[in-house]
């Protein structure tokens, strides 16, 4: 659960400091146009959507030059240019069962895998080894870096298709 929190915390810091060239508009007269168009057009509507209705999309319209917390996760890898996988990013969307105290989908990660701590076992050398890319690649280091879940395919029951080491 730590880290996953501390993925969170550093795709939180990363993408405050690069939120302006995150943003799907970049040009923030333009977004804010488009937004004051917009909330004038759910007005016009506002009788056959209703208030709870118009406050919900009011709220979206509001936000929609923002980036959606997925992305705010998977931002840190695109902007310090860290590869990932599908394996890594299904491992990053666990996070949220780690969060709300629930533990993790087994199926979600592999169906073979009956072994919730195997399961466990292997989420954590995930995210043990991204959030230590973010961190190491974050102060500059730009080399390899030991890809635990791979080293640990056998206690883990989860064979993957990678390297030993990672570049990053």
């Amino acid at each position: 659960a730590i880290l996953s929190v501390a993925l969170e915390t550093l795709g939180k810091v990363i993408y405050e400091e690069n939120k302006e060239t995150l943003a799907p508009i970049k040009d923030k007269q333009i977004a804010k146009k488009l937004r004051k168009s917009l909330l004038g057009e759910v007005r016009k509507v506002k009788d056959e959507i209703g208030e709870e209705g118009v406050k919900i999309i009011n709220s979206r319209i509001n936000q929609i030059n923002q980036i959606t917390n997925r992305e705010k996760l998977l931002s840190p890898f695109s902007i310090l240019d860290i590869p990932i996988n599908s394996k890594d990013i299904e491992a990053i969307e666990q996070r949220n069962a780690f969060l709300h105290g629930r533990t993790p989908m087994v199926k979600d990660i592999d169906e073979s895998l009956s072994d919730e701590d195997k399961t466990l076992f292997y989420l954590y050398l995930k995210l043990y080894v991204l959030v230590s890319s973010i961190i190491l690649k974050y102060i500059g280091f730009n080399n390899l870096i030991v890809n635990y879940p791979k080293i640990n395919e056998d206690e883990t029951g989860v064979i993957l298709n990678e390297e030993y080491y990672r570049q990053i």
